[in-house]
């Protein structure tokens, strides 16, 4: 995956629920990325999640033998990775502005944006069955 498949940058945002797009990033190594500048989301509950400049991430966490199908940073059509990018950093930290949160709720939010920003719902609904089934490993590896 290089720079040039990553899709960051969103032609519909009816809400301004972002600032900080397109986003910034820089490839470290391996599957690691690096946020250059914070980005925040507007929830629909009304809470503001910031990711802050440094934060490294991996896009999707999907297995490399699925990868011509889902891109880890999504493509033209499904920009996914947007979400992922929340997700990890919410797998992270457990915290949406300051107020802790569970799994279920981080999870919840990457389908929210996912849907927000016009993933194919049945895509989206695979990433967010995804996570729900296999992600608590990575949540209880940030505890």
């Amino acid at each position: 995956m290089s720079k040039d498949d990553i899709v960051t940058f969103l032609s519909d945002d009816p809400d301004y629920r972002f600032t900080g797009l397109p986003l910034r990033v820089e490839y470290v190594d391996g599957l690691k990325w690096e946020l250059l500048r914070d980005a925040t989301y507007h929830t629909k509950a009304n809470e503001f999640s910031t990711v802050h400049v440094g934060f490294l991430f991996d896009w999707a966490s999907i297995p490399r033998f699925l990868w011509w199908l889902f891109p880890p940073a999504g493509d033209g059509s499904n920009c996914y990775g947007i979400a992922a990018l929340w997700h990890d950093h919410l797998y992270i930290k457990h915290t949406i502005g300051g107020r802790e949160i569970t799994r279920k709720e981080a999870d919840g939010l990457f389908y929210e944006i996912m849907i927000y920003i016009k993933v194919n719902k049945a895509v989206a609904l695979t990433m967010w069955s995804a996570v729900r089934s296999f992600g608590w490993r990575g949540w209880n590896r940030t505890k």
